[in-house]
């Protein structure tokens, strides 16, 4: 049974450091469909049979008491197999265990060439809101489709795809300019919640914590 099986084994472990590497590296790449998912799935095998080739490789090169002889394996042939079932299964291990190495390897070399503004949780509104950097807080102006310009500090906004019923709400201070040209003017309120369908665009400008 172990000749017959090795081959389908070593085909099955080969596919595993390639399908890992996709998995770390999908942190960092949008998804793919269509052609694109057939091209992902030929990547998948040939990262895989090239990091456990490579494992079997330099296995082969370098035996050790747990396992396989090759030479030993091309003279006796089959029955070598069958009487060295653990050095085989040692084989396997180890070769899964440097292909694995490999791919992760080839994983971090994959990352630096990634585009850094891809994330593959959150949205949008969750990166472009609520990311600022230390000792800062979000001054963000709001352009309302009247054509008034409305700004304040960062309060919160709408996590979920609500579509047009998504909400930000701005603290105060909080200043209103009706129309270009004309001079901001100070409100008298704590916080302001807009609904998104009022909104024609967002700016976002990170200030000093204490300034606000």
């Amino acid at each position: 049974m172990l000749p017959t099986a090795l081959p389908a084994l070593l085909i099955a472990v080969a596919l595993v450091p390639g399908w890992l590497n996709r998995r770390l590296l999908s942190r960092f790449r949008p998804p793919t469909s269509g052609a694109g998912a057939l091209s992902e799935l030929i990547e998948i095998v040939a990262i895989g049979l090239a990091t456990t080739g490579v494992s079997l490789l330099a296995v082969a090169l370098v035996p050790l008491p747990f396992t396989l002889d090759v030479g030993e394996w091309a003279t006796c042939g089959s029955d070598y197999l069958a009487k060295h079932a653990r050095a085989a299964i040692g084989t396997v291990a180890l070769s899964l265990v440097l292909a694995t190495a490999l791919s992760v390897g080839l994983h971090f070399v994959q990352r630096r060439r990634s585009r850094p503004e891809f994330r593959p949780e959150g949205n949008v509104w969750v990166h472009a809101l609520g990311t600022r950097s230390r000792g800062t807080l979000p001054w963000v102006g709001l352009k309302l489709t009247d054509g008034r310009l409305v700004e304040g500090r960062l309060h919160s906004y709408s996590l979920d795809d609500l579509g047009d019923q998504r909400d930000v709400a701005l603290a105060k201070p909080i200043r209103i300019t009706d129309a270009v040209g004309k001079p901001p003017r100070w409100v008298s309120i704590d916080r302001l919640i807009m609904p998104f369908r009022k909104i024609d665009h967002i700016v976002v400008i990170e200030g000093p914590e204490a300034k606000q």
